[in-house]
């Protein structure tokens, strides 16, 4: 079973996320954390879940249903390293993802292999 690891910018990410769901109330920031860590768990069983990310071969895409849109967590996944890494900025809403796609080489530069 490959060991799930957040990277300690991806981290931040779900920390603005829950920041920001903060506004909408306790009860919704809640759903949201659950729903993420519910997908995560995921990734311990079924390490390829997530769709290939086109703009770069090495990530795929977690898509995580909440609300009506929901978010999507760029992921790698090193079948070698029995590992899933998740990157910094990770955690974004659906519409957030596609204006971010140029960012997605950056992420490679600020990935920490912490575990």
């Amino acid at each position: 079973m490959p060991q799930v690891i957040v990277t300690r910018g991806a981290i931040l990410g779900i920390e603005r996320c829950r920041t920001f769901l903060k506004k909408a109330g306790v009860q919704v920031s809640r759903r949201a954390s659950d729903a993420i860590s519910r997908q995560f768990a995921l990734l311990e069983t079924s390490p390829e879940i997530g769709r290939p990310f086109q703009h770069n071969a090495e990530l795929r895409e977690l898509l995580i249903p909440f609300g009506a849109s929901g978010y999507i967590a760029l992921y790698r996944y090193e079948p070698d390293g029995d590992a899933v890494m998740f990157w910094p900025s990770a955690i974004r809403g659906k519409s957030a993802i596609r204006r971010r796609r140029a960012d997605c080489n950056l992420l490679r530069a600020a990935f920490l292999t912490s575990g």
